[in-house]
């Protein structure tokens, strides 16, 4: 019986690739949200008082968590009938990684103490039986800033000494072995409880629930190292057959970014790109280009959703997420503002010198950006930066292009952590994952074609000005 159990456990622990070769990828660290360089941006510029850090700054300070805070775990995540579980994990983990931000701003261990227990809590508690598909969204929520604040804590500052070597290896473990099969679900093979493949797949990997548990792999990936994972989420986002950006924002003509989910209301797509919004930044800080994907589609995306809310008219066609098809626009929760908008306009504009003048509307009149459990925003104290544009990344970092040097790339094909075998093709200096030898989890999208217009151009609705106040 313990031979059996031991060899399921391998069995385990190679599909989900705790056993594995050593990565390509060399991954920067801190390399989630927030880079080194951004907490010494962010330090100096508090301490010297520079705005609009400074009121930024007063803002977090009313919002941080006390130290005393304790964690609420669960055994069990499912947001099928009794939801309390994942809203556990989805504002625990927020006010894990407020708590992680504070110590890595100030250098005040009782925060950092604070985040640790918080993790140390989940992790004790979470194991391979810990979820269904049905968690995929908050669970991705959650995991994705309460790892992020992992990130910080392990790495920031040289890092904090009280996040032991035996903390970090059960993150890893909770990581591995509890979370992961709940958020690869949204878009891979999903459990046997879900009946035959593909029964429950679409409603808790589309659409925002999709992009929220593809942002908790990116930060897992991160905080990992691992290649796998991190190329993984790469593809979902480019490729993926519902959450994936070029799936979620219509690049079609004048409804170029439309999104799948603009006919439901304004709240929930802006969730979503918020989502998309953090994967790219968190790949841009390990050197690779997702902001860029399909011609700025993101930017697109976003400067639909800052158009509309801010009363102008936008044009609609029938669209929609992978199950529900939405006739015409929503003007439910119009101009009800997600706190996205800073870190969009900071890339887009400060990083790239691109215009994003809806999206700097909104964060003009708005900022100091707060926060909501599920968008940790706080984006003009974490991301405001100067003007400076960059050229885009390299071709090779920004299409995930393997060196040639690499075992992968010699190989021409490889398995990758979920047993998927991906098919190399020669681009320049390197190879990248062929995309017209796709498989069944990552099926290439359907060309997006005009469809019939619903309700067309949308006029402007009355004016709304309430930042924040969206729950979800």
């Amino acid at each position: 019986m313990g031979m059996k159990m031991g060899a399921t456990r391998t069995l385990i622990l190679l599909a989900l690739g705790m056993i594995r070769a050593a990565t390509a990828r060399d991954f920067v660290h801190p390399g989630g949200l927030l880079t080194q360089p951004d907490i010494d941006r962010i330090k100096s510029s508090i301490a010297a008082k520079t705005e609009p850090y400074s009121r930024a700054w007063t803002a977090f300070n009313q919002r941080a968590p006390s130290t005393g805070r304790q964690p609420r775990p669960y055994a069990v995540l499912t947001d099928a009938g009794n939801s309390a579980s994942v809203y556990a994990m989805q504002n625990d983990g927020h006010d894990t990684y407020a708590l992680a931000v504070y110590w890595a701003l100030t250098g005040n261990d009782a925060y950092a103490a604070a985040a640790v227990r918080m993790i140390m809590g989940w992790a004790a508690v979470l194991d391979a039986k810990s979820g269904t598909p049905v968690a995929t969204m908050r669970t991705g929520i959650g995991i994705n800033q309460m790892i992020n604040a992992a990130e910080l804590l392990r790495h920031a500052n040289g890092g904090y000494a009280g996040y032991t070597a035996s903390d970090i290896a059960a993150t890893e473990r909770m990581l591995r072995i509890a979370v992961y099969p709940i958020l690869h679900s949204a878009w891979g093979n999903v459990p046997a409880a879900c009946g035959p493949p593909g029964a429950c797949q679409l409603p808790y990997g589309d659409g925002n629930w999709g992009t929220a548990a593809l942002a908790g792999l990116m930060a897992g990936a991160v905080f990992l190292g691992d290649s796998a994972w991190f190329q993984e989420a790469v593809e979902v986002y480019r490729h993926g057959k519902c959450p994936s950006v070029n799936r979620y924002i219509l690049a079609d003509g004048v409804f170029t970014g439309e999104t799948a989910e603009s006919g439901r209301d304004q709240g929930h797509p802006q969730f979503a790109v918020g989502n998309l919004l953090q994967i790219a930044e968190m790949a841009w800080n390990q050197n690779l280009d997702l902001y860029g994907e399909s011609d700025n589609l993101l930017l697109k995306g976003v400067e639909y959703l800052a158009k509309y809310g801010l009363g102008n008219t936008v044009p609609y066609t029938i669209f929609g997420t992978c199950h529900v098809t939405y006739p015409s626009i929503s003007s439910q929760n119009r101009g009800v503002w997600y706190p996205i908008y800073e870190l969009a306009w900071n890339h887009y504009h400060n990083r790239r010198g691109l215009a994003v003048p809806y999206a700097e509307q909104v964060r003009s009149k708005y900022a100091p950006e707060a926060s909501v459990t599920d968008q940790f925003g706080f984006g003009t104290l974490l991301y405001t930066r100067s003007f400076s544009p960059q050229a885009p990344q390299s071709i090779a970092r920004r299409y995930g292009g393997i060196p040639l040097s690499s075992p992968e790339a010699s190989a021409l094909s490889f398995t990758d952590a979920v047993g998927r075998t991906v098919i190399l093709a020669r681009s320049g200096a390197s190879y990248a994952p062929d995309r017209s030898a796709a498989g069944p989890i990552f099926p290439l999208p359907a060309t997006q074609s005009k469809a019939k217009p619903g309700r067309g151009n949308v006029g402007a609705a009355p004016q709304a000005a309430v930042i924040d106040s969206t729950r979800r």
